[in-house]
C-alpha cells in the first residue's frame, strides 16, 4: 500500500465461545499476518496482499479516515470484534458485539477483508 504519514497498520481481533479467536494483522506495505484458532491453534499464517485486495484496502481506510474510535453494543457472550487503525499518534479503536448490525458499511467491509486473508 502506499505509505501515508503516520499510517503504520490494521490489526482485527475477533474472539468468541469456546476460546474461538482470530487476529490479522495488515502493514502499509502489504504484508499479512493471520492467527487462529480456538482450544487447538493452527500455525500462523504470513503473505502479502495482492494489488486489487491493496486497493480495496486503501479505498476503505479513506471512508473511515474521519470516524472516531467507539463501542457499539453491549457486551455479549457471543462474537466480540476489534478493529485498531494506526494511523496517527494514538490508535483508533472500533469495537462491536456479535453481528455488524449499526456499524459503518466501510468498517464492516474492512473487517471482512481482514477476515477473509
Amino acid at each position: 500500500m502506499h505509505q501515508r504519514p503516520g499510517f503504520s497498520g490494521v490489526t482485527y481481533r475477533m474472539h468468541g465461545p469456546g476460546d474461538y479467536f482470530y487476529r490479522a494483522r495488515l502493514d502499509p506495505d502489504g504484508r499479512f499476518r493471520v492467527e487462529r484458532g480456538s482450544f487447538r491453534s493452527a500455525p500462523p499464517r504470513i503473505g502479502r496482499i495482492d494489488f486489487d485486495t491493496r486497493v480495496h484496502v486503501e479505498l476503505l481506510l479513506a471512508r473511515i479516515a474521519p470516524l472516531a474510535s467507539w463501542s457499539y453494543g453491549p457486551p455479549v457472550q457471543a462474537f466480540e470484534s476489534e478493529l485498531i487503525v494506526e494511523d496517527g499518534a494514538v490508535p483508533r479503536a472500533f469495537r462491536w458485539s456479535a453481528n455488524s448490525l449499526g456499524v459503518p458499511h466501510a468498517l464492516h467491509r474492512l473487517a471482512g477483508v481482514l477476515r477473509d486473508l
